[in-house]
């Protein structure tokens, strides 16, 4: 008899292990790709006003874009071939809070400068953690009239026209 109450009593330790150890198995996965990216979006818009009906209209201007090098590397090439384009996507310093760049258009330097915040968010414990880059401000000499932030947070789209950060008004 007390050898059937010391069988049933491992027995049920046994039982109870394997259910803890199932119920573990089957937590879910997390997710760990996060939101956060390090890419900047300029979008080119070219500004005409209709003095027919007295509005102005907004087009996706295309710039030819001639070569993007860093400011604080000026050796260092970031776009090195003639493109035409209404967008633009420029690589942010992980490292610094400042990243500049010097951007040639249709045989003309212009200067942009971008400030932003950084700040580590920690996505699971699995996971680790994702750099998020946010409070994006605008300086330089720019191209065009007038600079809009759009998005001051660089977040990873979900398709190549989403997220813009960075509108210039010609």
């Amino acid at each position: 008899m007390t050898i059937y109450v010391k069988m049933r009593g491992y027995l049920l330790i046994v039982c109870c292990l394997l259910t803890g150890f199932f119920f573990t198995a089957c937590n879910e996965i997390p997710n760990c790709s996060g939101t956060s990216e390090n890419l900047l979006k300029v979008k080119f818009t070219s500004v005409d006003f209709d003095t027919e009906n007295d509005v102005f209209v907004l087009t996706d201007s295309l710039v030819i874009i001639q070569e993007v090098r860093s400011e604080e590397r000026p050796d260092s090439l970031i776009i090195e071939q003639a493109d035409t384009t209404s967008l633009l996507t420029l690589p942010v310093s992980p490292y610094s809070n400042t990243s500049g760049y010097l951007i040639t258009i249709n045989d003309s330097e212009y200067v942009l400068r971008v400030t932003y915040d950084r700040e580590a968010r920690l996505i699971a414990p699995e996971c680790g953690i994702e750099q998020v880059y946010k409070n994006l401000d605008i300086s330089g000499t720019l191209p065009g009239d007038s600079v809009l932030i759009l998005n001051d947070r660089l977040l990873r789209p979900s398709d190549e026209n989403q997220n813009i950060n960075v509108e210039i008004f010609f």
